[in-house]
Formats: C-alpha cells, sequence, structure tokens
C-alpha cells in the first residue's frame, strides 16, 4: 500500500491507500518515535480501500485517530484504534445487503466512534430492519452535506452496536424533508 504523509499546524495526517489486491493493512503496531517533535496522538491515519476489487481486512493505529473507508465489496472487517475513529461508507447500499444484513463487520474500540454516510448528492435510506449486529463499540452516526434525502429508522440492534447519536448536521437537502 501506499503511504502519504502531510502537516498542518500541530496536526498531521497520514494517508494510506491500499493497492487494488492488498487483503489486509494492519497499522496497530505503529509506534510514534520519541524524537518527533509532534505527538502521534494529535495524528489521523486515513486508510482508503474504495478501489480495492475484493474485501479487505484494515485495523488502525492503536495510539491515534483513524479515519477508514473499506473496499465497495462485501465481507470487509475494519478496526479502529483506541481513539475516535470514523468509518466511512460511500453509499447505503455498501452498507447494508438486499436482505437488510451488514456488509461488512465494523468495530469502533475505545473512543467515541462514528459511522459517516458519505453519499453526497444521491438518497441515503437506513430503515428499521436494518441488522447492525456487525457493528460494536459504535457511538455516532453521522452524514456528509448531502443534497439527497436521508432517512434514518434505527432498529434494536443499532442500539446493541452501541449507537447513541445521530448527527445530519451534513443534511443539505434543499427541501428541509429529512
Amino acid at each position: 500500500y501506499g503511504v502519504a504523509f502531510t502537516t498542518s499546524g500541530a496536526t498531521q495526517t497520514v494517508t494510506v491507500t491500499a493497492k487494488t489486491t492488498d487483503t489486509a493493512i494492519d497499522l496497530s503496531s505503529l509506534v510514534g518515535s520519541a524524537s518527533s517533535a509532534t505527538s502521534v496522538a494529535a495524528s489521523t491515519f486515513s486508510v482508503d480501500a474504495g478501489a480495492n476489487a475484493s474485501s479487505i481486512a484494515i485495523t488502525g493505529m492503536a495510539a491515534a485517530k483513524n479515519t477508514i473507508e473499506g473496499s465497495a465489496t462485501s465481507g470487509d472487517v475494519l478496526t479502529g484504534g483506541g481513539k475516535a475513529d470514523t468509518f466511512v461508507v460511500d453509499s447505503d447500499a455498501l452498507l447494508f445487503d438486499a436482505s437488510n444484513v451488514m456488509q461488512d463487520t465494523y468495530v469502533g474500540g475505545a473512543g467515541t466512534d462514528t459511522l459517516k454516510l458519505n453519499a453526497t448528492a444521491s438518497a441515503v435510506t437506513v430503515v428499521a430492519a436494518d441488522d447492525f449486529s456487525k457493528a460494536s463499540t459504535m457511538e455516532s452516526i453521522t452524514t456528509a452535506g448531502n443534497t439527497g434525502a436521508i432517512s434514518l429508522t434505527l432498529g434494536a440492534t443499532a442500539e446493541t452496536a452501541g449507537f447513541t447519536k445521530i448527527d445530519l448536521s451534513g443534511d443539505d437537502e434543499a427541501t428541509g424533508a429529512n
């Protein structure tokens, strides 16, 4: 996989881009250098496997925030670290299959972990029958700025997964119908 490092003031972003053939990326054993001028804890590790042609297992950096996007194929196992992690899903079709079963496994870990529905110009619909049983230690659902309609009706499995907050501040739908 490829790695790019950018810095802005006291924070850094390390971007890891999966190759289309990668089946696993494990950042959990990375540690910050004692001679580093800035703390790894102030960094965000961003892993993007959106172009990956097969399912992938991604484990985030333990001592930093992670932003993790799985593949477009079902069967990913996505695990955060010890800080506030964000799991990005580009559409509700990538989140649940036609039988309302979660396509991938999401493990938030410590910190307040967020599932971000990243569709920006299409409707997002989550129904009460959608089964969140493949998610654990997740606390929040949010949306990207979206001009499409957003409809979220969460069932009991969402509560069992740990979800306690829904943030629709990214809602850009002009009619206010959400």
